[in-house]
């Protein structure tokens, strides 16, 4: 199980490709928290079966969706997402299910030291695939700013604190 951060977009994607990568590289199941509200979506429930192209997802990726959140008994990890592979890889994990409480953890950041889990992991992210109409409002967002990508996972646009903090970054 985790729990998902409530953080925008490109937040709970990260968030998301890294707990799928610590999952297939620990052999287990990632359980997705049942819908929730994230930022940006003006109160609609996000879930990653919505954004996401399941049949490619279940092709990448061992999943099942809880309907509800995860036990408050459940032993809850809070360490970082390096360490819980750290210990995987010593043994010194264990075989109960955990609560991952993970928030913008990059996969790149994780600390793969051995070459196939890289490509593990890198194979896994390249194998998630976009519903279409996340994909077709990605592509036509790009299109109307004169930008036309053949393949990308996501752009990440900032406005509000990048507005001040940046403003040669803001595009009308």
């Amino acid at each position: 199980f985790y729990n998902r951060d409530g953080a925008g977009w490109n937040n709970v994607r990260i968030t998301f490709e890294s707990l799928a990568c610590v999952a297939r590289l620990t052999h287990r199941q990632l359980v997705l928290p049942p819908p929730s509200q994230i930022q940006h979506l003006d109160g609609m429930l996000f879930h990653e079966l919505n954004a996401y192209d399941v049949p490619e997802l279940a092709k990448v990726l061992p999943f099942a969706a809880a309907a509800a959140p995860p036990p408050p008994d459940l032993p809850a990890f809070r360490g970082s997402l390096p360490s819980l592979l750290q210990r995987h890889r010593r043994g010194d994990d264990t075989e109960e299910d955990l609560t991952v409480v993970a928030r913008i953890q990059h996969f790149e950041c994780l600390g793969l030291h051995d070459a196939e889990a890289r490509k593990t992991a890198a194979r896994l992210v390249l194998g998630l695939k976009l519903a279409k109409p996340y994909e077709e409002a990605a592509r036509s967002g790009l299109a109307r700013r004169g930008l036309f990508v053949a393949g990308y996972q996501s752009v990440h646009l900032r406005r509000g604190d990048f507005a001040t903090f940046r403003p040669e970054t803001q595009v009308a």
